[in-house]
């Protein structure tokens, strides 16, 4: 008697007609979101304690006579008296109640409100870390992650779902990859590519180290590293979605990160992507983390001690970058061995018909559609203006453009009345930091704000129709020193344009021509 082969069942398709944006709004495991908010906040309340241990609150906004306003933003100044003192106070029980989810919406959104006003104040104190600090603080007012691990979900919200939609994650990972994606696309210079950027930054202050010092001063090492760099960048995202190369990835991109504390003065900024690149795992990480730790898997954790060591040598024994070392030293020990073992469904992607999206979810999938053409928009402006961007800084900012450029600048200001062609120089440190002027003398548009508040002053002392002019040389990545600004313009007067080339900017003169 023969047996009957049984014929595999077929799938039922997906009912037609049905939109595909549906998937946007599948319910996936809230852990790894809520595991991001925690160290958002952790992160952000140890920044409130660095401005305050560095007395940076009196360096950036009280001591200066003059705050550097962004366009349409002149309206935001410092707190009078000890005003500033209690805004960041203000910050550190937010960063607080936001990384306990108490309260969490409201303190969300007034976090954003703080930290943006912050971000406001002053274009010489401009960080990427703290613009993507300021975005993702508003993109966090709307998603829910209080949902796992709050101190909200105990008090009134026990019946809340466990899960949060898609597009709050996606929404998050998105922010982030574009910032790694420009950061790569920002690598696409010639600078980069022939190893100049970091042949005169963090690599040439690296070679009195012992037994690998003399490396650094190589120049196929600067070219590994610019090139390593570059590809990462590029393509770290698709390498940590993918399960089978996540732990190679991730690895990689801490030791990325360390690196980068290590060479460079860039604050929070390391310690906080290496977190914040736990949003491309699957969403329900955290959970599975534990759970291979509870079938007694505790080898994993000797990469802590590893990890803390690394974040050790790269910045000293502060307690975040340690333990952010430590947890990545762990995860890497788990996800490595973890690419090549079965895993269940829980790991895969969330399965379901592509089903009618209501009209509350079509107008959420154009938001979401608006904020991405925005943030791939934004970085790419200063392509249309026919200039070196990292040498007339224009449209520089906001372009995720990270430790491309070794700029040396000097500014001298000058006051000249063109009735009795009389000319005297002004003291800058009247009016300005040590810290605001090294800043300043390398940025072209915050030499002409300077200029413009000086004619003001000169006006309000009766000295009217003076101009300003300027003394301004600079050397990028290098260089031979150049003239930056135009000698005879007049910043007082000359109009600024946002995307095309400003005619009182001296163009970069090509590396061959400064060569003879």
């Amino acid at each position: 008697m023969t047996r009957r082969r049984k014929t595999p069942r077929k799938r039922s398709a997906p009912p037609r007609g049905g939109n595909p944006l549906a998937r946007l709004f599948v319910g996936v495991d809230g852990s790894s979101l809520a595991f991001l908010r925690i160290g958002f906040g952790l992160v952000m309340h140890w920044e409130v304690w660095r401005y305050l241990s560095h007395n940076w609150i009196r360096e950036y906004y009280i001591w200066p006579t003059f705050n550097f306003p962004y366009p349409l933003f002149e309206w935001v100044t410092p707190w009078p008296g000890q005003g500033m003192f209690v805004h960041f106070a203000l910050l550190g029980v937010l960063s607080l109640l936001i990384a306990l989810g108490l309260c969490y919406r409201v303190s969300m959104a007034l976090f954003f409100v703080a930290i943006t006003y912050v971000f406001l104040l002053d274009e010489t104190n401009y960080l990427n870390h703290l613009y993507l600090i300021c975005i993702l603080s508003f993109l966090f007012i709307f998603v829910p992650a209080h949902r796992r691990f709050s101190l909200d979900r105990l008090i009134t919200g026990r019946a809340w779902p466990r899960t949060v939609p898609l597009w709050s994650l996606w929404l998050i990972g998105v922010q982030l990859g574009i910032a790694y994606f420009f950061g790569g696309v920002a690598k696409l210079n010639i600078d980069w590519l022939s190893g100049r950027s970091l042949a005169v930054g963090g690599l040439a202050d690296s070679t009195e180290l012992p037994l690998i010092g003399p490396l650094f001063g190589e120049r196929w090492t600067s070219l590994f590293v610019s090139y390593s760099g570059l590809l990462l960048d590029l393509f770290i995202v698709p390498f940590l979605l993918w399960r089978r190369t996540r732990g190679i990835a991730f690895a990689l991109i801490t030791t990325f990160h360390l690196l980068n504390a290590y060479w460079f003065d860039i604050g929070i900024f390391p310690w906080f992507m290496i977190l914040a690149t736990t949003i491309f795992f699957a969403p329900n990480w955290p959970g599975a983390f534990l759970e291979y730790l509870r079938k007694g898997r505790l080898w994993l954790l000797l990469g802590a001690p590893v990890g803390a060591a690394a974040a050790g040598l790269a910045i000293g024994t502060a307690l975040v970058p340690l333990l952010a070392g430590a947890l990545a030293g762990t995860l890497v020990a788990w996800l490595v061995p973890a690419a090549w073992t079965p895993t269940g469904r829980s790991d895969r992607r969330p399965e379901t018909p592509t089903t009618i999206i209501t009209r509350a979810q079509g107008v959420i999938a154009s938001l979401l559609a608006a904020w991405l053409l925005l943030h791939l928009a934004v970085p790419l402006r200063h392509y249309l203006t026919p200039s070196i961007v990292h040498w007339s800084e224009e449209g520089h900012r906001f372009a995720w453009h990270m430790k491309l450029r070794g700029k040396e600048a000097e500014v001298r200001f000058f006051a000249f009345d063109p009735q009795t062609q009389e000319s005297w120089s002004i003291n800058q440190l009247l009016f300005l930091t040590s810290r605001q002027i090294q800043k300043m003398s390398s940025r072209p548009y915050m030499i002409r704000q300077f200029a413009r508040y000086l004619a003001a002053e000169l006006e309000a002392d009766g000295r009217e129709g003076i101009e300003i002019r300027v003394e301004s040389f600079a050397a990028l990545n290098g260089r031979p020193r150049q003239l930056l600004i135009d000698p005879e313009a007049d910043l007082a007067a000359v109009p600024a344009y946002a995307l095309r080339h400003n005619p009182w900017i001296v163009p970069l003169k090509p590396l061959l021509q400064t060569s003879r």
